[in-house]
């Protein structure tokens, strides 16, 4: 995946806001990018990363919990028990495809781990539990973004990406602004919504707008 150094977004933001280093200081576009890197990647988890819960799967033990923190899954989205995908299911779901799931183990049920149910972000529980114990288990998800700091730090993100975190950028740094310069920017938040809507992970998610309307002069 190719990435991005946070001297070339910084660059490309500049260049947006007419290259006034003055008023748009690097601490404020860095805290900017970072800022909308975040929005975007929780918008289509063009970050996504494997890890393995610490400690294996444990005899009987239905719930566990997920690794987070920078660099660690901030959205799951999939489990791997061994060497298969689980079938996901949410908590009603679960209860009402199986009754005594919150007991039911491999050796009660004679199945194997087959479904696996997200409780919000930080745990999970997979069903039936591990009678056995000692098997890996793996979530696919989201990955928490580490921030970028040095101007040499980069971020793997696809190249149609890099418009949307720089556009996004330019527009919340020019919040601050009025009249003609804040309607001039509010133009790269009508081009992130065209690109971002192709490009979104959640199907009901509603990026919010807003509408400048025209100043009349009065003769």
């Amino acid at each position: 995946m190719p990435t991005v150094s946070l001297s070339q977004l910084q660059n490309r933001v500049w260049d947006r806001l007419d290259s006034n280093t003055l008023l748009y200081t690097a601490a404020n576009l860095t805290d900017a990018i970072n800022e909308c890197l975040r929005v975007v990647n929780i918008a289509t988890g063009f970050a996504q990363t494997t890890v393995q819960i610490p400690g294996l799967s444990q005899e009987n033990r239905i719930f566990y919990d997920i690794p987070t923190g920078p660099g660690n899954i901030l959205i799951p989205m999939r489990c791997q028990f061994e060497s298969g995908y689980l079938y996901k299911y949410f908590p009603n779901a679960i209860g009402k495809a199986f009754a005594a799931w919150v007991t039911d183990t491999t050796a009660s049920t004679g199945m194997p781990v087959s479904h696996w149910i997200p409780l919000g972000l930080k745990k999970f529980a997979i069903h039936p539990a591990d009678s056995i114990g000692g098997s890996p288990i793996f979530i696919t998800g989201v990955q928490e973004l580490v921030p970028l700091v040095n101007l040499t730090d980069t971020v793997p993100i696809p190249n149609e990406y890099s418009d949307l975190i720089v556009n996004l950028s330019a527009q919340v740094l020019t919040l601050k602004e009025t009249g003609a310069l804040f309607k001039q920017s509010a133009a790269y938040y009508q081009v992130y919504l065209s690109q971002i809507k192709k490009l979104l992970l959640w199907r009901s998610a509603i990026m919010p707008r807003f509408f400048i309307p025209e100043m009349v002069q009065k003769p």
